[in-house]
C-alpha cells in the first residue's frame, strides 16, 4: 500500500519497513487506541515521499499488522472493544480473517470471552469494510439457521474487532490428535452439514474450527459461502475429522513450520 518516490527500489523497501518499523514503536509506546495513523509519520522523513492508495487506509493497515504482531509475540496485555479494557491472557490462533485472543473482562474479572482481532494481509482479497459486514452477516445467517454458535457480544467497528462468547472445550482438531474423537460428533457435524446443503451454504469444516462443550459440537468460526459440492462436508471437510492422510501431513507440515501453533483456534 505505500510506495515511495525515490530513485532506487531498495530505498522504498527500507521507507516501508522504516513505517511499519514506527508504527510497532509505537504501539508499544502508547497502545493501538493512541495510534490513529502512521502515514504522516512516514511523510516526515527526509528525502522519502510516501504515497498512498486512496483506496485503502494504508496507515490503519500498517498499525494493525504491527498491533497483531506484538499480540502473537506476548507484547499485548490489553485489548479495547468500545473502550472497554480486556486483559489478553493468550493467542488461540490465526485464522484466514484474523487472531482471536482468549481475553477476561477488567470489570467481571472470572469472565472469559474471545476477542477477535480482523487481520489484513498482504494478500488480502477483501476491502477494508468487507470483513466485518461479512462476519455480521455470516453470524447473522446462521444464527437464524439454528448454527451452534457462540455469541457476537460486541462489536468494534473503529479497531475491526470482535468480542464473542467463549466456547470452553476441546477442538475437533485436538481430539483427533488425542484419538478422543467420538462418533456422535461426526453425526452432529452431518446433520448439521445436510441442513446447511439444503440451504445451498457451506461452512469451514476444518476441524479447528469446531468445538466440543458438554458433549455438543459448536461452530466458533462465522464464516458461510455458497454452496459447492467441492468444499462441502463430505467431499472435503471429512477428510479432516480422522487421522487421515491428509490430517497427518497437514500435522506433520504445521508443526514443523509452528510447533506451539499447530491445530490452534482460528
Amino acid at each position: 500500500s505505500y510506495g515511495g518516490r525515490v530513485g532506487h527500489r531498495d530505498r522504498r523497501r527500507y521507507a516501508a519497513a522504516a513505517v511499519v518499523g514506527r508504527a510497532i514503536a509505537d504501539v508499544v509506546a502508547h497502545g493501538i487506541e493512541d495510534v490513529r495513523t502512521t502515514s504522516e509519520t512516514a511523510r516526515r522523513r527526509p528525502r522519502i515521499t510516501v504515497r498512498i492508495r486512496p483506496s485503502v487506509d494504508a496507515g490503519k493497515q500498517v498499525v494493525t499488522q504491527a498491533h497483531d504482531t506484538l499480540c502473537v509475540m506476548g507484547k499485548c496485555k490489553t485489548l479495547t472493544v468500545n473502550g472497554t479494557p480486556y486483559d489478553v491472557l493468550r493467542l488461540l490462533g490465526k485464522g484466514n480473517g484474523g487472531y482471536s485472543f482468549l481475553v477476561r473482562s477488567q470489570t467481571h474479572p472470572p469472565v472469559l470471552y474471545v476477542l477477535k482481532q480482523i487481520h489484513y494481509g498482504p494478500y488480502d482479497y477483501y476491502q477494508y469494510d468487507d470483513k466485518m459486514q461479512a462476519e455480521i452477516r455470516d453470524y447473522r445467517k446462521l444464527r437464524e439457521l439454528g448454527v451452534k454458535l457462540p455469541a457476537m457480544l460486541d462489536i468494534g467497528l473503529g479497531h475491526d474487532r470482535i468480542l464473542k462468547e467463549y466456547v470452553d472445550g476441546p477442538t475437533i482438531y485436538e481430539l483427533v490428535l488425542a484419538d478422543q474423537m467420538q462418533d456422535d460428533y461426526l453425526e452432529q457435524i452431518r446433520r448439521l452439514a445436510k441442513r446447511l446443503a439444503a440451504k445451498r451454504l457451506n461452512i469451514n469444516y476444518f476441524p479447528t474450527n469446531f468445538v466440543v462443550e458438554d458433549g455438543v459440537v459448536h461452530y466458533i468460526d462465522f464464516e458461510c459461502k455458497p454452496y459447492k459440492d467441492t468444499w462441502d462436508f463430505e467431499n472435503w471437510g471429512v477428510k479432516y475429522w480422522s487421522k487421515t492422510p491428509e490430517f497427518l501431513a497437514y500435522v506433520a507440515e504445521h508443526t514443523q513450520r509452528d510447533p506451539q501453533g499447530a491445530g490452534a483456534e482460528g
